[in-house]
């Protein structure tokens, strides 16, 4: 605001309440007192913090070698650091994190290990904004051995080959040709890395990898030489690996079934860990496979607790796995220190015939609840006494869902429940159906007859239930290759692959439906960006022109049911013509 004798203002000013401080010192305890002592600091490491109240920080050392966090009051903070340490060049003995921690003229060198910082709480309260607290880091072990923080890769490549990258720990990386760009040098780099946040509700449970990508090409006109970053909008999904160490993963206080595969995305501020897509769980091999169509931080996450370890729920549900297959005694449990059922096993029993006990236990299928069979890794979710199955760990995590709340029951009770098929919510006509673990919308009666299916059938579900599964909104038929975009009973005919790709569409996610069901679906070439009021009007010719105003829209006979609202990367694949003004 500006203001001067002859123009006074006013303002209205809102006080917020500052926010705490914690600062500190992160060190390795090379005296073993259990103490920080000058001279400990290391120099480059990361602390990472989460509250009771569901916030998330974290941040890097400064060049005064302590961290500095800037946290809500009244609130507990949770704080854990992490480094990669290696030794100095000469005086092998000496550990450090950067070439400033060791003697003058010796480099810090080596391979990098992995130290993380015991979980420290910090109590914030109104009237006192500053605290300290040094953070004491220990080197990560599995079976006495210290985790070798895998170096960074690099690696150039033609657009048009495909390329697997793979790091000495078994992280691995497979882009298919022409996935990152159709022409032109592909840079690819893989670098793990320790600052990597906390969310507000997930946290790494070791370090994570930075993937970068930039393509490399030559100007024909003038032989100049450019290079652009791309991070996201791939052509095709990139599948990386992330390998885990299950012993380590039970260390830190998790088990396999709850750490998950993200991404972390800064985008919203203090940042969350977001999932990815479409994960595959291989417990044998201890590793989770994703497929994504961009690039940025990801790394195995945990649920973030005050200590660090699972809640006691889950830790009971795994001694109870324990007991199981020693054949000893075990109870399952449904809250902290409460059992609601125990079973004796004799020692002479199989692992299989144990679990049959368990299932025993629990055979009624409620409501709401998260069920599946001892010996199945499928689970599903009843509504209505019937059984929905949820189809991948993408859908699982969509839901809100957690393997805590899964209840294991009786294989025959859950053969009996009949599965839902076909669903729809109170206030949304719309049936849909599951085909290949997406929900498609049947456009039609005469669709819905040709499948044979029964309208006692459709059971209403919840928004929330809904959505647990991915719409099919790219379909053809098998005998006619035109590709249409749908959405809300409507459908768009995409014109060329150009406009397909330039709308972030992914081919893979095409699914070819029958002749009656693409002819339900009313055809419509009338489309405006989501949060724009403009109306275009889709040419054959792949082209968009703006119908001008409302009394011309109305004038072409055009109804507003018509129009199909996209997202504006779609409108944006359209080249703009002549505005239709009469």
């Amino acid at each position: 605001m500006t203001t001067s004798a002859a123009t006074p203002g006013t303002a209205d000013l809102q006080f917020k309440t500052a926010p705490a401080t914690i600062t500190g010192y992160v060190y390795i305890d090379t005296s073993g007192d259990g103490e920080y002592q000058t001279g400990e600091e290391i120099t480059s490491g990361f602390v990472r913090a989460w509250s009771d109240k569901n916030s998330g920080k974290g941040g890097a050392l400064g060049s005064d070698k302590k961290y500095s966090l800037k946290v809500s009051l009244d609130d507990t903070w949770h704080l854990e650091a992490a480094a990669k340490v290696r030794t100095c060049s000469t005086t092998t003995a000496t550990l450090c994190t950067a070439d400033s921690d060791c003697p003058t003229g010796e480099t810090c060198t080596g391979a990098a290990k992995f130290y993380k910082g015991v979980v420290t709480d910090v109590t914030t309260v109104t009237g006192t904004l500053a605290y300290s607290q040094n953070l004491k880091l220990t080197a990560v072990t599995v079976g006495g051995a210290e985790i070798t923080i895998p170096e960074s890769k690099t690696v150039s490549f033609d657009a048009a080959d495909s390329k697997t990258i793979e790091l000495s720990d078994g992280l691995k990386m497979e882009i298919p040709a022409q996935a990152i760009a159709s022409s032109g040098t592909i840079t690819v780099s893989i670098t793990p890395v320790v600052d990597v946040k906390a969310g507000s509700t997930d946290k790494p449970i070791t370090f994570g990898y930075e993937f970068t990508a930039s393509i490399t090409s030559q100007n024909e006109a003038t032989g100049q030489y450019t290079t652009t970053e791309k991070e996201s909008g791939f052509s095709s999904n990139i599948t990386i690996t992330f390998p885990y160490n299950e012993t380590l993963v039970t260390a830190v206080g998790y088990t396999e079934d709850e750490i998950v595969p993200q991404y972390y995305d800064d985008q919203s501020g203090e940042g969350i860990w977001k999932s990815y897509n479409n994960v595959v769980r291989d417990t044998t091999n201890n590793t989770l496979a994703v497929k994504t169509d961009h690039f940025s931080t990801g790394g195995i996450t945990g649920a973030n607790t005050a200590t660090g370890w699972v809640s006691t729920v889950t830790t009971a549900g795994r001694k109870a796995r324990e007991a199981a297959v020693t054949g000893g005694l075990a109870p399952i449990w449904t809250g902290a220190e409460k059992a609601t059922g125990y079973f004796v096993a004799k020692v002479t029993e199989k692992v299989a015939e144990v679990k049959e006990k368990v299932a025993e236990k629990i055979v009624a299928l409620s409501e709401g609840e998260l069920v599946k069979a001892a010996d199945s890794d499928k689970i599903y979710l009843i509504r209505g006494g019937k059984k929905i199955h949820i189809p991948t760990w993408e859908a699982f995590v969509r839901g809100g869902f957690k393997m805590a709340q899964v209840k294991i029951v009786e294989a025959t009770k859950l053969v009996q429940a009949a599965a839902v098929e076909l669903f729809k919510t109170a206030d949304d006509p719309r049936v849909f159906t599951i085909k290949n673990g997406k929900k498609f919308h049947i456009p039609s009666l005469s669709a819905f007859a040709a499948q044979g299916f029964d309208w006692k059938d459709v059971v209403t579900v919840s928004a929330a239930d809904r959505d647990i599964y991915p719409e099919i909104t790219l379909i053809k038929t098998a005998a006619d290759p035109k590709v249409f975009y749908t959405n809300k009973g409507l459908k768009r005919h995409i014109q060329n692959p150009q406009i397909f790709e330039k709308s972030g569409y992914k081919w893979g996610d095409i699914e070819n439906v029958a002749t009656v069901e693409m002819e339900g679906f009313k055809e419509s070439n009338l489309i405006r960006q989501i949060g724009d009021p403009k109306v275009y009007r889709i040419e054959s010719d792949g082209t968009k022109r703006w119908i001008k105003t409302e009394s011309v829209f109305k004038g072409l006979s055009y109804d507003w049911g018509d129009i199909m609202d996209t997202a504006a990367s779609e409108v944006g694949a359209y080249v703009t013509e002549a505005d239709i003004i009469k």
